[in-house]
């Protein structure tokens, strides 16, 4: 009976460069999907939870449209009681102290930063989450809110833990602007990719990530 051959080192040595070289390359693509999976899941839950806020909001007051709420009536208009009430809120923000409750983002393509919180009323809440809403006198604009999902911890880049939406008067959730909402379909679509991947206030991914089924494919 033959017995087997062993392994020479330098065959040895061979596989584990190899095993080297796949582990370099399928690593950090594994890392960078379980971040995406985690950033997913936190926007899907604030998301849920502001969603659930501004139905709340509008069944106990006893109005049919968003803008009738005191979020936004007139001189009545109150955000830190919006958060106050309906987010188990960890810190309130200024909008002159709004970089406490918001870090300064980066467009995924790094061309552009700033801080998407700026003269916005800001909250942290107890999961970590960073909320800001900016509501506009004249309603002619639905209110903007801005969420870092996981406040000031990294990687504070806008469509990664970074976005930008409107709540609109029946309560929907959206991150086109109302210009945007004018044109086509398919223009907004394109709207929405240019500004996801140039944005430094993640307008524009929301979408995208609600159309893929709630995935990061970008």
């Amino acid at each position: 009976m033959e017995k087997g051959q062993a392994f020479t080192l330098a065959e040895i040595l061979i596989i584990l460069a190899i095993i080297g070289i796949v582990a370099t390359l399928t690593i950090p693509m594994l890392i960078n999907n379980y971040q995406k999976t985690q950033q997913v899941t936190a926007l899907r839950k604030v998301y849920s939870q502001l969603s659930e806020a501004i139905d709340r909001m509008m069944v106990i007051e006893g109005v049919e449209k968003f803008s009738d709420t005191t979020i936004l009536n007139g001189n009545n208009a109150d955000p830190k009681a919006f958060f106050k009430k309906y987010f188990r809120v960890s810190k309130f923000c200024a909008k002159e102290d709004f970089a406490s409750c918001f870090a300064e983002a980066t467009s995924m393509d790094k061309s552009k930063t700033t801080n998407p919180a700026s003269d916005k009323t800001c909250v942290m809440v107890k999961d970590g989450t960073s909320i800001c809403v900016h509501t506009y006198e004249n309603a002619e604009y639905p209110p903007c809110f801005v969420v870092d999902t996981n406040g000031l911890s990294k990687p504070n880049i806008a469509g990664r833990d970074i976005f930008t939406f409107y709540a609109y008067w029946d309560g929907s959730i959206d991150d086109i602007t109302p210009e945007g909402l004018a044109y086509a379909e398919s223009t907004a679509r394109e709207w929405r990719k240019a500004s996801c991947e140039g944005s430094p206030y993640g307008a524009g991914c929301l979408s995208r990530i609600i159309d893929d089924g709630w995935k990061m494919d970008y």
